[in-house]
C-alpha cells in the first residue's frame, strides 16, 4: 500500500464501492497513472444503485440544453456498468497542473495525449471517450466483452430476486 499516491483516502472510498472483480483494475489505474505518468486521479464515482442511476438519468433528461451540453448523458437505469460496480468516473490532474474534465471540456486528442487512455486500455478497460453515441472521457469500465449487457441484466435480476448485493455476484 503506497501512501504517496495522491487522493488516496477519497479514491479508496470510491474504489471500495466497486465489484470485487473490478477493484484491481481501478486500483492499478490510479496507481499507474501516478507512478508512470505523474497524473493525480480523483475517482468521483464507482458503484451506483439503479435508483441513483434513475435520478441522474431523469435529471439529465429534464435538464436544460446547457446542462445537457456540459454533461454526458447517463446510461438508462439498469444498463450502466456503474450499476454493478464495474465502472469508474474520475478527473485527472496532469503533471503540468492542467485538469481534464468531463464531457466536452477537453478534446479526444488531449485525453489520448495524456497517456491515460492507453494506460486504461492496457489494463483491459474500455474508455468512455470511444463510446459511439455518448462521449464520456471521464469513464472507464470493465467492458462489454467481459460483462455483456445481457449478463449485467441477469446479475441485477438475480441480486433483486435473492435480495443480495449485486457486487457479490461473480461476473
Amino acid at each position: 500500500r503506497d501512501t504517496s499516491v495522491p487522493n488516496k483516502i477519497n479514491n479508496d472510498r470510491q474504489i471500495n464501492t466497486l465489484h470485487k472483480d473490478f477493484k484491481p483494475f481501478a486500483k492499478a489505474f490510479v496507481y499507474k497513472a501516478w507512478k508512470s505518468l505523474g497524473i493525480k486521479i480523483t475517482v468521483n464515482s464507482g458503484y451506483r444503485s439503479v435508483e441513483y442511476q434513475r435520478t441522474m438519468y431523469n435529471r439529465w433528461i429534464s435538464g436544460t440544453k446547457e446542462y445537457q451540453k456540459k454533461n454526458a448523458k447517463p446510461a438508462k437505469p439498469g444498463t450502466s456498468h456503474h450499476n454493478v460496480g464495474t465502472a469508474i468516473d474520475f478527473n485527472p490532474t496532469l503533471k503540468n497542473g492542467k485538469q481534464l474534465g468531463k464531457s466536452f471540456n477537453n478534446s479526444k486528442s488531449e485525453w489520448k495525449d495524456s497517456g491515460l487512455v492507453q494506460l486504461g486500455k492496457d489494463l483491459g478497460m474500455r474508455w468512455g471517450g470511444d463510446f459511439s453515441t455518448n462521449y464520456d472521457p471521464i469513464h472507464f469500465d470493465i467492458g462489454n466483452n467481459r460483462l455483456s449487457p445481457s449478463k449485467r441484466a441477469r446479475i441485477l435480476q438475480e441480486a433483486e430476486e435473492k435480495n443480495i448485493d449485486v457486487r457479490k455476484i461473480s461476473i
